[in-house]
């Protein structure tokens, strides 16, 4: 595909939304996003992105999400000396 700069004139400029995308949000206030893939075949592919990090806590939880982030990881088969 031919790509071409995206110019954005302001921070808070929303990005242009791919019109393959199914997007909303749930009651909850999950924000969710779908997009068929076409190989590989009969899979689908999850990925969570999560509003959270040091950019989002408050003066007095500053660390918290360093913490959060390192008890994710504890103890799994690919970090087992974390």
């Amino acid at each position: 595909k031919n790509l071409q700069p995206l110019r954005i004139s302001s921070p808070s400029m929303p990005l242009p939304v791919d019109p393959g995308l199914r997007h909303g949000h749930l009651p909850c206030g999950l924000a969710y996003y779908i997009k068929k893939n076409r190989k590989p075949e009969q899979r689908l592919a999850l990925r969570l992105a999560v509003r959270v990090g040091s950019i989002n806590e408050e003066e007095n939880q500053r660390g918290v999400a360093h913490i959060i982030e390192h008890l994710a990881f504890r103890a799994t088969r690919n970090f087992e000396n974390f």
